[in-house]
């Protein structure tokens, strides 16, 4: 199977098992969980930081709290706009960093 063919893993729940899965296909499968489960606990993290509620970040966001609370636990698809909206309202920088394999620098994306 290529890597991608592999879907996004939204939850433990959604663990891949079976029909011709891999070692790395799960291996990938279970990184994808892991940092979609850092990227909720740090949007927690950060709302806290500002006292803020989810109510009150999804006014500044013009959503629900419903839809912050999927963010942060992992109920939900979200990409790279969504992030630099979520957390800018929070007044932070999101910052990417693009690493090579073996040697070089890496690249930092600020935004």
């Amino acid at each position: 199977m290529k890597r991608k063919d592999i879907p996004i893993v939204k939850s433990k729940r959604s663990l891949p098992k079976g029909d011709g899965w891999t070692g790395q296909d799960i291996s990938e499968a279970v990184e994808e969980m892991l940092i979609t489960e850092a990227v909720g606990e740090a949007l927690q993290t950060a709302r806290k930081t500002r006292k803020l509620t989810g109510t009150e970040l999804g006014k500044r966001l013009g959503v629900g709290r419903s839809r912050i609370s999927q963010l942060e636990h992992k109920e939900s698809e979200y990409d790279l706009s969504t992030l630099y909206r979520v957390f800018d309202a929070l007044g932070y920088d999101l910052e990417l960093r693009i690493v090579p394999r073996g040697k070089g620098k890496a690249i930092k994306v600020v935004r």
